[in-house]
């Protein structure tokens, strides 16, 4: 709040501009198949194209950070995909013809959130 001198009452200041990180980071764990870097990155892969198609898949991408236990991972996604990686790997049920189930522990724009629950 600010004081306006010609009328001597109080102005509201807001500001224009919000930030907004530009990665966020994605604590999953995945159940019914045998975690590597490659097999993570094809779930992403096929889930976002199973969703959005072709397209969607070329624009959405992510990183597969660390795996931590042998169900655990941590990826890395641009903040534009937040919603439509956060659906498309809700919904992924199968991955190469096996039954898979991915939850999304934890989802946050800080890495040390993140590793902080995993300890």
């Amino acid at each position: 709040m600010r004081r306006d001198t010609s009328r001597q009452r109080l102005v509201k200041v807001t500001s224009e501009y919000t930030l907004r990180p530009r990665r966020w980071f994605f604590l999953l764990e995945i159940e019914g198949f045998e975690l590597t870097k490659i097999s993570i990155a094809g779930m992403v892969q096929q889930a976002i194209q199973t969703l959005t198609g072709k397209v969607g898949c070329g624009i959405h991408s992510a990183e597969v950070i660390k795996i931590c236990n042998p169900n655990t991972a941590i990826i890395s996604l641009p903040s534009d995909s937040l919603i439509p990686l956060w659906g498309s790997l809700t919904l992924m049920r199968t991955f190469r013809d096996c039954q898979c189930r991915i939850l999304i522990m934890k989802a946050s724009p800080f890495l040390m959130a993140i590793c902080d629950s995993l300890s």
